[in-house]
């Protein structure tokens, strides 16, 4: 990873948008591997969807941008949700896309 990444250490929460049964789990453990700080996993509200959504809440553009290269992020589907208060500072919420097509091994 780039040093400036690391030196966002950006807090990424992961989120299962998709019908995947532990896909959230899956990828937190693939990011982590890969040198991210995403202690988080969980499963969304309950809506599937069908892209995946990537929602920075404090302002990471290096881990962002390697997140949306990464996971071939929609542009229409990157956010920035300024709320400088939230422990989570990335939110990502799988996709169907995602679920079907990843590098994880």
């Amino acid at each position: 990873l780039m040093p400036y990444i690391l030196e966002e250490q950006a807090r990424i929460a992961v989120l299962n948008g998709s019908a995947a049964s532990g896909l959230a789990g899956q990828t937190a453990a693939y990011l982590r591997s890969l040198g991210l700080n995403a202690p988080e996993e969980a499963v969304s509200d309950g809506t599937a969807t069908l892209y995946t959504m990537i929602i920075d809440h404090t302002g990471n553009p290096y881990t962002l941008g390697y997140l949306v290269e990464l996971m071939k992020v929609f542009d229409n589907n990157v956010r920035l949700v300024y709320e400088p208060g939230n422990p989570n500072e990335i939110e990502i919420i799988l996709g169907g896309d995602w679920a079907a097509s990843n590098p994880m091994p």
